[in-house]
């Protein structure tokens, strides 16, 4: 178009002439090219057809190198797939082979825990157990580490045995607060349990300490017992208080039922042990300690003052009313074999020795001394020294109300004395014996023993019983006229006597006063009998 614009009106006129001409000519050479390169034409059209042949062959040929290659390609992927799973182990056993020690470590924790538990290095083995607690919340999902973790936590019922063990004894403050914190980082008990546990394994130790003082035999076994069990119940008070409750005055209900429980159970201890014990004097020191241990109790809450008393007030009265009325039956034993033929010419000879008796205060007050006249008849003087023996134990611990009971029991031994001596028949005096002089003598010995017992056994005993039980503005507890009214043939003897007389022997010391709960002195000397 722009050639044509380019061009004149007049070239523009014979231009369509020139185009027709221009195209004969090429229509004329294009069928003489045709003619004369159809060979040529037909050469071109069979290699486009082989090329297209060929073209065809080469796209099959692409197809199936296309289905190899997809199928090589899912072959190189699976290999691929398959060398990595195997690298993967590969480089885990490396990286293992590298922290080879670290891994060691790790599988040593089971035995290294257990081996700290054993020996109780308790703080090695709660930083052992943290340190398998972190790698569990670190790692949550190895199985190795879960594994560690299950068996270093079946080391932790072990080590809370040792620990309760450890608590199971004497301890100061410091030590206790460490094996409480230790069972607390362990965490398989809550506080509650905690505290019960150690109250627990405080009376393993209290009942260990008892059993260790029973072991000891000698007469001081129920003091040293006593103390050791304030001590012990004491001391695990305020271990408690320090630890669980932070005031030494603060107190709880599991610690109370603790103290009342050991109490009840120190109480039945008591009680078995001085059920064994015969002597006053040990006696009245057992109860002295457990009164003292009582008293030291009652701020605990462990006051067992009323339940001593009761124990001791039965063993004091099952104690003297044993001697006593063991007393009344060897009496009328030693009356049925004493030959009272004799009596009288060896009264002279005991009253001449007991005359030389010195009667000397042992510093323990005024001794109440027995007429030296009992022995002339040395079955009487065995009696009433047994009655003041057993008053001597008795004034050491005996409680005051038992002072009825006491007088009940005296009293009936006296009386069945008393009608002992009454039913000595003529045969029991001698009269049997060949001379009539001799019976005589039994006769006058057998009313001697009356008159003695009446005038000078009775009364000394009844004012020894008035030295430990009666009070200034109450005397005369045992009822003398009471017992010789039921004794016809005694009463018969009985000496009027001034007030202030009292039926001492020439031969004794001097008058003591009166005191209460003072030692009473028993007939010293006996002569032999047949």
């Amino acid at each position: 178009v722009r050639e044509m614009l380019a061009l004149g009106s007049a070239r523009l006129r014979v231009q369509p002439h020139s185009l027709r001409d221009e195209a004969k000519s090429i229509d004329g050479r294009v069928k003489d090219l045709v003619v004369s390169e159809y060979p040529t034409f037909l050469a071109s059209a069979r290699c486009v057809d082989d090329i297209a042949g060929s073209i065809r062959e080469v796209q099959r040929a692409l197809h199936g190198i296309q289905a190899d290659i997809d199928t090589c390609l899912t072959s190189t992927q699976a290999a691929v797939a398959r060398i990595d799973e195997r690298q993967q182990p590969r480089r885990r056993a490396h990286g293992l082979l590298d922290q080879y020690p670290s891994v060691l470590e790790l599988l040593e924790l089971p035995q290294l825990m257990e081996s700290c538990v054993r020996n109780e290095y308790f703080d090695e083995a709660l930083q052992l157990l943290a340190f398998a607690r972190s790698m569990v919340t670190v790692l949550p999902g190895v199985p190795l580490v879960q594994q560690l973790f299950q068996d270093v936590e079946r080391s932790l019922e072990l080590m809370r045995d040792k620990l309760l063990s450890r608590l199971a004894k004497k301890l100061p403050l410091a030590e206790a607060l460490q094996l409480v914190g230790h069972l607390r980082r362990v965490r398989l008990m809550d506080e509650a349990a905690i505290r019960e546990s150690f109250l627990q394994c405080q009376e393993v130790h209290v009942h260990d300490t008892m059993r260790h003082v029973e072991a000891d035999r000698s007469q001081r076994r129920l003091p040293r017992a006593c103390d050791a069990f304030r001590t012990a119940i004491l001391d695990t008070v305020s271990l408690y208080r320090a630890m669980f409750l932070g005031s030494s005055k603060a107190r709880d209900l599991l610690l109370d039922n603790f103290v009342r429980q050991m109490v009840q159970s120190f109480a039945e201890y008591f009680a078995r042990q001085l059920a064994a014990v015969r002597d006053g004097a040990q006696t009245a020191a057992a109860v002295e300690a457990a009164a003292f241990c009582a008293t030291a109790l009652r701020e605990v809450g462990g006051d067992f003052s009323p339940i001593l008393l009761e124990i001791t007030s039965r063993h004091v009265s099952e104690c003297y009313a044993r001697t006593v009325r063991a007393a009344a039956v060897n009496f009328e034993s030693g009356l049925r074999v004493y030959s009272w033929s004799q009596s009288a010419a060896g009264s002279s000879v005991s009253l001449q020795d007991a005359a030389n008796i010195d009667h000397q205060d042992d510093g323990g007050g005024a001794v109440a001394y027995p007429p030296m006249e009992l022995l002339e008849v040395p079955p009487l003087a065995v009696f009433v020294n047994a009655i003041l023996e057993a008053l001597n134990d008795l004034r050491q611990c005996v409680p005051s109300s038992l002072t009825p009971w006491t007088q009940r029991i005296t009293e009936e031994a006296f009386v069945k004395a008393g009608r002992a001596l009454c039913a000595i028949s003529a045969s029991d005096r001698g009269q049997n014996h060949s001379s009539e002089k001799s019976s005589v003598a039994a006769a006058r010995a057998v009313e001697r023993a009356r008159d003695l017992y009446a005038n000078y056994a009775l009364p000394h005993v009844a004012e020894c019983f008035d030295r430990i039980f009666a009070s200034e503005t109450s005397k005369g507890l045992l009822r003398q006229n009471a017992i010789l009214s039921s004794l016809p043939k005694l009463q018969a003897v009985v000496r009027k006597r001034e007030p202030s007389e009292k039926p001492v022997a020439p031969t004794g010391g001097p008058e003591k006063p009166d005191s209460d709960a003072t030692p009473v002195a028993r007939v010293s000397a006996h002569p032999a009998t047949e």
